[in-house]
């Protein structure tokens, strides 16, 4: 279930972002336009913070500079989420 969920998520966030940029871009307002590139590149960046925060909470994560990953299975998390196979 919950793979269903992250695709329909995944589906939904990169729909919004095409459409909204294509509106964005389409008006006819004067002014400075953006890059598109920075826009996914933004998108993205977001999408590793959701990502990196949710994998802290689901293993319970404190921040303390004394935690490393791999005391948290932190490290097997990110692997998992990294490695294609």
């Amino acid at each position: 279930m919950l793979k269903y969920l992250s695709l329909g998520i995944l589906v939904l966030q990169t729909t919004s972002l095409v459409l909204t940029m294509r509106y964005s871009r389409t008006l006819k307002e004067d002014g400075p336009r953006y890059l598109p590139s920075a826009a996914v590149v933004s998108a993205e960046l977001l999408k590793i913070t959701v990502c990196t925060i949710i994998v802290l909470v689901q293993n319970n994560a404190r921040f303390s500079s004394s935690a490393s990953f791999s005391e948290h299975g932190l490290g097997l998390a990110l692997h998992k989420v990294t490695d294609p196979q």
